[in-house]
């Protein structure tokens, strides 16, 4: 009975003591605002959460940024801060939150470590305006996936960052989003080969056989689903598509997809014969290469990085697991 009341007592007085530590009113004193965290080690190609890494109370109206982005992003369109490691060396990420309407400062001193050979590379698309190849080696990326058209729109400016991104001496890959013309209605087979063979006169204007990554087919766009026959249908108009750029030349194509598509859409045994697979997941924190049931080649990490490479303003990110 005695030690029973030993253990009662003991287990009251932790409940005690970390409900104080919650609300910051520790036994020691007082929460500190500015607290500089203990370093960790991150490695390229693997996701970490700033949240759970830095949050030691429960905060609200929390913002990440890093000191070096050359070293170490993080996703600025993510709750939890995602941190993405770029390349060898030491940075620290900043955590600003409010916490009882008092501002709180973590400093997580970080060190990353590449042991995996992971490349990091970023995707660019017509929004991207103010991209500036002569930047991307200085901040660490190592490719630069091209988009050259959207549907029955092409990404004009794309001929001209393909002739930067040459001259400058960065290695290079392409997609195009398929889309039906008006954005609503289902795509036909023929509007895929219409797009296809596009996404082939793009590709020859630029000496796309000579690009050094894979070209891509971009499959997220709802108007590629059949209601009744989604697996079924999606599986033609890829094969459409994916044939005319084969016929053309073109022998190493790869899949973009979120988790959705990859998971609901892509299923039938078609698509083991893409060893290419382009993989969309944001705010994850995980070890790559990561995809549901496939093989990821590409990993695109998130789509609100702020980078040099284009005028500090949103850019996708991606880690290649494997060589091209």
């Amino acid at each position: 009975m005695q030690m029973k009341k030993k253990l009662i007592y003991s287990g009251v007085i932790a409940l005690v003591v970390a409900g104080l530590i919650v609300a910051g009113i520790h036994i020691f004193g007082p929460v500190k605002k500015n607290k500089l965290l203990d370093p960790v080690t991150l490695k390229v190609g693997t996701m970490y959460s700033g949240k759970k890494l830095m949050a030691d109370l429960a905060f609200t109206n929390m913002s990440f940024s890093t000191h070096d982005e050359k070293i170490a992003q993080v996703s600025y369109g993510t709750i939890n801060g995602m941190i993405m490691p770029i390349e060898e060396g030491s940075t620290k990420i900043v955590l600003k939150g409010t916490y009882k309407n008092e501002t709180y400062t973590r400093v997580l001193p970080v060190k990353v470590k590449n042991e995996s050979g992971v490349k990091v590379g970023c995707d660019i698309s017509a929004w991207n305006t103010a991209f500036d190849a002569d930047k991307v080696k200085d901040y660490n990326l190592d490719f630069v996936m091209l988009r050259l058209g959207v549907s029955s729109d092409v990404d004009r400016l794309s001929r001209l960052k393909a002739i930067a991104l040459k001259k400058a001496g960065v290695g290079m890959g392409a997609y195009w989003y398929l889309a039906s013309e008006d954005r609503q209605s289902l795509v036909s087979v023929k509007e895929a080969e219409k797009q296809a063979k596009m996404f082939v006169r793009m590709l020859n204007n630029m000496e796309g056989r000579t690009m050094e990554y894979p070209v891509f087919l971009d499959l997220e766009s709802m108007t590629l689903i059949h209601q009744k026959d989604a697996v079924g249908y999606l599986e033609k108009i890829v094969q459409s598509f994916v044939s005319i750029l084969q016929k053309a030349g073109y022998k190493n194509v790869g899949i973009y997809a979120n988790r959705n598509f990859l998971v609901n859409y892509l299923t039938s045994d078609y698509y083991k014969s893409f060893d290419k697979v382009w993989y969309a997941r944001y705010g994850y924190a995980k070890s790559g290469p990561y995809s549901d049931g496939s093989r990821a080649y590409l990993w695109q990490t998130g789509d609100h990085y702020k980078s040099a490479v284009v005028g500090h303003k949103h850019l996708d990110l991606d880690y290649m697991y494997t060589a091209h």
